[in-house]
């Protein structure tokens, strides 16, 4: 019964989707590309961190004012001017820090 098994599992193709096997060979298929495939993604790797820092950042200067203050702050710019944060982060080029003064939510856009 276990060859039964073993043969029908070996039969299925490798359980590779065709899917599968076009995105395996469409992904890194000319080897003169990978160092500029590299590169690339670790261009995009920098940027999602300090998104992600940058972010973070703003977020917990975000809670301390309101631990402190009692109230959220009306604006990203006020966090700056009562002293909570020393100035915003830069963000990647087109990148922008969207604030709920309402919420206290922070994204980046």
């Amino acid at each position: 019964m276990v060859a039964v098994l073993t043969l029908s599992l070996g039969c299925s193709g490798g359980g590779k989707t065709e899917e599968d096997k076009k995105t395996s060979s469409e992904v890194g298929s000319n080897p003169l590309n990978a160092p500029t495939d590299y590169l690339g993604a670790v261009g995009q790797a920098q940027k999602t961190a300090e998104t992600s820092t940058a972010l973070n950042s703003v977020r917990q200067a975000v809670r301390f004012y309101q631990a402190s203050e009692g109230t959220l702050p009306k604006s990203l710019e006020e966090l700056v001017s009562s002293g909570y944060i020393g100035k915003l982060p830069s963000l990647p080029k087109g990148k922008s820090f969207q604030y709920q003064p309402n919420t206290g939510q922070v994204s980046v856009q």
